[in-house]
């Protein structure tokens, strides 16, 4: 993985944190269980996703899917 995929998936961790702190936070269930698969995926995506690893990201800076 390049250097920007790692910096990329460092970074979807670090998102996936903040949302599993977000779902302690809560008391409804639902939300707490919808938060907490939310930064399941995102802590995924940062691993697996080749849209988010890309190097070439489209002219306005987002990688076309």
């Amino acid at each position: 993985m390049s250097d920007d995929g790692k910096s990329t998936a460092r970074h979807c961790r670090a998102i996936a944190e903040k949302v599993r702190q977000l779902a302690r936070q809560t008391t409804i269930a639902e939300i707490q269980e919808e938060l907490f698969d939310l930064a399941d995926r995102l802590e995924r995506m940062g691993e697996t996703d080749p849209a988010v690893r890309s190097k070439q990201p489209g002219k306005d800076g987002f990688r076309k899917i």
